[in-house]
């Protein structure tokens, strides 16, 4: 078994090229495959496969494909896509028929029987070629090589948030796996963002530069001091250095350090657009609390020079009403006064008239 997966050449090209025989091969022989998937399913679970059978008939249509393109020089990246793609299947459906090659060879021999294909796809010189450990990283895989597919074939008219998303969180599983310092493993990686780059440039994964696993170059012990001064040896893990270079840093337990830190950062580039987008957004409230708690103090202000301009108007005012009526209160007496003597006058010159006529009378 490979020590680290090879799926080079066989992302996203075979996604596509796997998704394109099922549509072309829809309608060819439909009838006698279903029987063959029905015949499989018995013979693998009893009869209960659920909705195995859809995918069954998918997996006969790419295998009527291979056989087509038989012997080519891409046959080999095609058996190893099928075999990783019918056990993930039967994995994620719980159905058990024996191991990749017991599992092959019945749906090669009911397919047969059931006059689908016509002699073998030739796939069993691969079957060392699958293990089981890679099954998830091949899932993954191949969900991003599928978003692809449909987004170069305009299935999906954009590249929605939805789905830069869920890519972005695949990537990230895969830069942070156990073989992100195989070449092999690096370089399809690399081809896969790349092409999923220039169709979702919403996203926000950057790959970073190739790190190799160093084999044997240093083993790098850490003292950890106790209270009592006892020194306890760790062995580090296995040094990564960039690729190109043969020297082991001298302070090995710096090279230590930067493995560690580029570990960090490529788990942590996923969470760098939320606490960027969160700061940005606590800016935005923190601005704006300032601009209302700005604009109610302009406010009150305003109300307070309103007021002491008000205060200062109406004293004044009141004074000049006051002196006005005191003005008016004076005119009004003296007129008072002055009606009051005339009055008086008018009174006494009618009282002597009256005595003088009374006088003259008295004296007739």
């Amino acid at each position: 078994m490979s020590p680290e997966p090879d799926f080079r050449w066989m992302f996203p090209n075979f996604t596509r090229e796997y998704n394109d025989a099922i549509y072309i091969y829809r309608e060819n022989s439909r009838t006698w495959l279903t029987d063959a998937c029905k015949k499989f399913c018995n013979d693998v679970t009893g009869g209960n496969c659920g909705n195995f059978i859809v995918h069954c008939t998918d997996f006969g249509r790419y295998l009527y494909h291979i056989n087509s393109k038989k012997n080519d020089e891409y046959t080999k990246q095609r058996c190893k896509y099928y075999f990783y793609k019918l056990m993930f299947e039967l994995q994620q459906k719980s159905i058990d028929c024996g191991g990749v090659e017991s599992c092959y060879k019945k749906m090669i021999q009911k397919l047969n029987s059931s006059n689908y294909l016509k002699g073998n796809p030739s796939c069993e010189a691969y079957i060392d070629e699958f293990d089981k450990r890679y099954l998830l990283i091949f899932s993954k895989l191949d969900k991003i090589s599928d978003y692809i597919h449909k987004l170069i074939s305009k299935h999906h008219s954009s590249c929605w948030s939805n789905i830069y998303k869920e890519c972005d969180e695949h990537i990230r599983y895969l830069m942070s796996c156990a073989y992100k310092g195989k070449k092999k493993f690096y370089d399809m990686l690399e081809n896969v963002v790349n092409t999923y780059k220039k169709l979702c440039p919403e996203s926000r994964i950057t790959l970073l530069p190739f790190i190799e696993e160093s084999k044997n170059k240093a083993e790098v012990t850490m003292s950890i001091h106790s209270p009592a001064d006892e020194t306890v040896e760790q062995a580090s893990p296995p040094l990564f250095t960039i690729h190109g270079f043969e020297e082991v840093p001298n302070n090995a337990l710096d090279a230590v350090k930067v493995e560690r830190m580029l570990s960090n950062g490529v788990s942590d580039v996923g969470n760098d657009s939320g606490v960027i987008s969160g700061f940005f957004l606590s800016l935005f409230i923190i601005f704006s609390i300032l601009f209302i708690l700005y604009k109610v103090k302009n406010m009150l202000n305003f109300i307070h020079v309103y007021r002491i301009t008000y205060t200062i108007f109406f004293s004044v005012l009141q004074s000049r009403i006051k002196r006005v009526r005191s003005i008016f209160n004076k005119k009004h007496s003296e007129h008072k006064n002055m009606m009051e003597s005339l009055e008086r006058e008018h009174n006494f010159k009618v009282y002597n008239r009256f005595q003088i006529a009374y006088n003259t009378d008295d004296y007739q």
